[in-house]
């Protein structure tokens, strides 16, 4: 009985374990993003008060479309400096 527990428990873990890379093809990850939606979040960083606000993590799975972006928000040293600090939170959160 317990051999016949402990080898569904192993094979449930087999299929668990098979299907993590499938996490990184989700439509989650692979989320195209349009300059303007990126902008619109941008701006409204002043507003955010934690790393992980939404407009935030929305930003952060632009992922590469949002890099350039941000990166040119960055420098700008006439935007809110709370506005850079998040574009600096959202750099590091991509990688």
């Amino acid at each position: 009985m317990t051999a016949g527990i402990q080898k569904n428990i192993n094979l449930a873990l087999i299929l668990l374990g098979c299907s993590l890379p499938l996490l990184a093809a989700s439509p989650g990850y692979a989320q195209t993003c349009t300059e303007a939606e990126i902008k619109a979040n941008i701006a409204k960083f002043k507003d955010v008060d934690s790393p992980y606000d939404p407009l935030l993590q929305n930003v952060i799975r632009c992922q590469k479309d949002a890099i350039q972006l941000l990166i040119a928000t960055v420098q700008n040293k006439q935007d809110d400096a709370k506005v850079r600090r998040y574009v600096a939170e959202a750099l590091e959160g991509i990688k």
